[in-house]
């Protein structure tokens, strides 16, 4: 059986930011075994602890990225986004304005999701489904041919409400042989590649909610280099999710 690992983090999740993400990569047990040495080779290589790395305090720099000049952030940033482009297989992206979360979720939605980050994460969960149901050349509703590991950060914020959703989702798919959901410390360098995603998607809805037109950099970099899935609901779509998931629970 294939072994295929997803890693995920948030964005977003403090009173100071109107958007939330969940993001991250999925790729094959070996490619991460791959992918791994060579990030820390390329912390090493500019000084950074495996601790602190966090693409917040990489785009404002602070922590080890301080003092940095436009040269070498650029430097470090072009190396990182290489290394992920080529280890990981796809991308996924759930994306919301809490806004539109607020006004357009039911109470009694809200209360099962368990908030911003979760639902993003569901919705990743299903990308994620969806398209191994299509590698594999199988229906989603199909018996698996592969496992996968989800993987969160530890201690994210809403994580146990991901935790139990997953379990719930899963376990009337009977399928939870086949998955599993654990959490790993932040300086796992899988993670580190799922924060960029995330702060990315973040900030790129941010700016376009503020007038900007062009893509950010990385985040453009990231998406024309290997498949990305996103999705992204605005408010009416939010409350057509509402209104069928209601309809299913009764």
């Amino acid at each position: 059986m294939v072994s295929l690992y997803a890693f995920f983090d948030d964005a977003g999740t403090g009173d100071d930011s109107l958007v939330v993400a969940c993001a991250g990569y999925l790729a094959l047990a070996r490619r991460w075994n791959g992918f791994s040495p060579k990030w820390h080779h390329l912390l090493r290589s500019y000084h950074i602890p495996s601790r602190g790395f966090s693409m917040k305090k990489f785009a404002h720099s602070v922590g080890p990225f301080k003092g940095w000049d436009e040269v070498k952030r650029r430097s470090f940033m072009a190396h990182g986004l290489i290394l992920i482009q080529r280890y990981v297989e796809a991308g996924f992206v759930g994306v919301i304005r809490k806004r539109d979360y607020d006004t357009h979720l039911s109470e009694a939605l809200k209360n099962r999701v368990g908030g911003y980050f979760p639902f993003c994460a569901e919705m990743c969960i299903g990308l994620v489904e969806a398209y191994v149901a299509r590698r594999a050349g199988r229906q989603f509703t199909d018996e698996p041919s592969e496992y996968i590991n989800y993987v969160f950060e530890k201690g994210s914020l809403g994580a146990g409400h991901v935790h139990a959703a997953f379990e719930g989702f899963y376990w009337k798919m009977d399928r939870l042989w086949y998955r599993e959901f654990t959490e790993e410390d932040k300086e796992a360098p899988e993670l580190h590649a799922a924060d960029i995603l995330a702060y990315e998607t973040r900030k790129n809805l941010s700016d376009l909610d503020l007038g900007k037109t062009s893509l950010r950099h990385p985040f453009q970099t990231l998406i024309l280099g290997i498949p990305h899935f996103i999705l992204g609901p605005d408010g009416p779509d939010i409350a057509r999710i509402d209104e069928a998931l209601r309809t299913q629970g009764k």
